[in-house]
């Protein structure tokens, strides 16, 4: 199964983790192996959220794959807010937008439009448009996922 990398601090994992609940399967096109993905969160709840030092402020990295992602998206909206961050789900979503965009780059569906210039396909046109937008983002202090 493929995945991709997400980094997640302190607060976006608590967020993650009190949204998913037991019995959650994804879609029929898209399965979850729920048990999996709440491991998956909870031994980055374990590295990262301590009770003594709530005010640490540190992030880590776990692998996950495109239906796990779709799950995540369900899970977090762009209102959540926390006391500490008050656009956490706006930061979150963008993380998570990222990587469904990175999933979905990847996929193997011929191009349909063609565009002005022979030899492009719209697929290199938007892999081109992508990595455009990630240097972007470096450059206004942003680091894509």
């Amino acid at each position: 199964m493929d995945t991709k990398l997400i980094t997640l601090n302190r607060d976006e994992v608590i967020l993650i983790s009190d949204r998913i609940i037991n019995n959650e399967c994804g879609t029929m096109e898209k399965p979850v192996d729920i048990y999996k993905l709440l491991i998956k969160v909870g031994s980055l709840y374990i590295d990262l959220v301590d009770p003594y030092n709530p005010t640490q402020v540190r992030e880590s990295v776990i692998g996950i794959s495109e239906s796990e992602a779709w799950l995540l998206r369900s899970k977090v909206s762009s209102g959540d807010r926390v006391q500490s961050d008050s656009s956490i789900g706006v930061k979150l979503l963008r993380k998570i937008y990222r990587i469904l965009i990175d999933f979905d780059l990847e996929d193997d569906i011929p191009a349909l439009v063609s565009t002005d210039e022979p030899g492009i396909s719209m697929d290199s046109q938007r892999k081109n448009s992508l990595s455009e937008w990630k240097e972007r983002e470096k450059n206004d202090g942003l680091q894509p996922v």
